[in-house]
């Protein structure tokens, strides 16, 4: 009946209803990447038994220092460490459109989140503006080379009037060149 609370059904182990169907993931494969298979959410497995693998083993990843996942696979040209999400996006949205205008973008911001509904090929101004749009690109304060602080900046534009050398003089105090003190000033970095 409507507005009733219905009971969870009872779930096994994976989290899968029991009693309901599981579905399957998709796996492609890429053609200059053989003897391996890419699921729609980023696992890699071995088609071919390999020496110590047997065929269907699942490669584990390592996450790199950016936070993205990598896989070390063979290749016809030797062992590589791949970015995993970038094979997903090839083999779910197919090759990339230009390798030196687009990149893989990540539509939830989340490096760790490789299923190909998330991914797209994207140009760097894309990409620019989804990391900006979720919070993961490293402006401001977050920039590890910032040598300036938000209250900081907010300190410089209430002493700025536009006086002939004040820029230079607010450069030479806080430690920064001219040229990065003139884009404070003139607000075209540090948005707020």
């Amino acid at each position: 009946m409507a507005g009733e609370d219905m009971a969870h059904p009872l779930r096994d182990r994976a989290g899968a209803a029991i009693g309901q169907a599981t579905r399957r993931k998709e796996w492609r494969t890429l053609d200059w990447l053989p003897g391996y298979e890419i699921s729609e959410d980023g696992d890699i497995r071995h088609t071919t038994k390999k020496a110590t693998r047997p065929a269907g083993y699942v490669v584990k990843g390592c996450v790199n220092g950016q936070g993205y996942l990598k896989a070390k696979l063979s290749t016809p040209t030797g062992k590589r460490q791949l970015a995993i999400h970038r094979l997903v996006c090839e083999a779910f949205h197919g090759p990339q459109p230009s390798p030196d205008a687009f990149h893989v973008a990540h539509g939830d911001g989340n490096p760790l989140n490789n299923h190909y509904t998330n991914l797209r090929w994207a140009t760097c101004k894309d990409n620019l503006a989804d990391r900006r749009r979720h919070g993961t690109h490293p402006n401001g304060e977050r920039n590890p080379r910032a040598r300036l602080t938000w209250d900081d900046v907010r300190s410089i534009r209430r002493r700025f009037v536009g006086d002939r050398g004040e820029v230079a003089a607010l450069a030479r105090e806080y430690g920064v060149s001219h040229g990065a003190m003139q884009a404070v000033c003139n607000g075209s970095h540090w948005h707020e």
